[in-house]
């Protein structure tokens, strides 16, 4: 029986991450993250932190072989990918190979790499997930943590246009991957947290019991 992957994205405040350790925390679940697993290839071939992103096309297949047999050889069913569907450009120069930026207002681009998810798609069932919020609570989130303090990118109106951006890039994704509706899920971590722990969780168990 395969195993699954649910990679659970959304902006910075969306919740995500709080959803998916929530959900570990009560059952067998490991949780993987493209970059973390460039970071430990990378460091694997020698590659300093500063040489891993001018390697990243050489890395992207072996990261996707590093989560998919950390799954593989692990005792559980399934793998959380704590994940951004997009991401402006600026912030992806820190992991991909180096870009000029030539407009003051930076594009969006895809974060999860399409070679990560044909290579998984090839071991294991995936399932994608895009938690959304109301961007003035998700700007309440973000400005809880002493880093985000002051960032202008992180304001109600940047906050709307990056989660417009993210779902975007998310049903592209799906369409493109043909993944069937029974595999998608979206939703809103705008309220009690309990109340979306509930619907993700139920998701994932109807999954693992079919």
């Amino acid at each position: 029986m395969k195993k699954a992957v649910f990679f659970i994205g959304g902006i910075n405040g969306s919740g995500k991450t709080t959803l998916i350790e929530k959900l570990v925390g009560h059952s067998d679940f490991i949780i993987g993250k493209q970059k973390r697993a460039l970071i430990e290839v990378g460091t694997r071939n020698g590659l300093s932190y500063e040489e891993i992103p001018k390697n990243y096309d050489s890395l992207i297949e072996q990261a996707a072989d590093y989560l998919s047999e950390e799954l593989a050889t692990s005792t559980t069913q399934a793998m959380f990918i704590d994940c951004h569907y997009a991401f402006k450009l600026q912030a992806a120069l820190a992991i991909n190979i180096k870009k000029q930026i030539t407009e003051d207002d930076e594009p969006y681009i895809q974060a999860i790499d399409d070679r990560l998810i044909a290579y998984l798609a090839s071991k294991h069932q995936l399932f994608f997930v895009f938690v959304s919020v109301d961007t003035a609570v998700a700007n309440k989130r973000v400005n809880m943590r002493i880093k985000n303090i002051g960032d202008i990118h992180s304001t109600v109106g940047s906050l709307k246009i990056y989660q417009e951006a993210e779902q975007d890039f998310f049903h592209k994704l799906v369409d493109r991957f043909s993944i069937p509706s029974e595999h998608v899920l979206e939703i809103d971590n705008s309220g009690k947290l309990d109340v979306a722990v509930n619907k993700l969780g139920g998701f994932v168990r109807s999954v693992l019991v079919d």
